[in-house]
């Protein structure tokens, strides 16, 4: 979420035509339910600024995260 968090930040600063941030996680925080609800409040800022998001969910064995998590971006 931090990371999300500082590139938005990084992002609405920008002055690019088109700004777009892409994630790629295995979905796994220490805290799934406030992840969740702190990545939508991103999501509408994001959205807010015009900036796409565009998440990916990287699996692997002995990776248990929860790629539910990241479609809430």
């Amino acid at each position: 979420v931090a990371g999300v968090q500082e590139a938005v930040s990084v992002l609405m600063n920008a002055s690019a035509s088109r700004r777009v941030l892409l994630g790629i996680g295995d979905g796994a925080d220490t805290n799934p339910e406030t992840a969740r609800a702190q990545l939508a409040e991103l999501r509408k800022k994001a959205e807010a600024a015009r900036i796409e998001l565009i998440a990916v969910h990287y699996a692997n064995d002995g990776l248990e995260g929860d790629p539910a998590l990241l479609r809430v971006l």
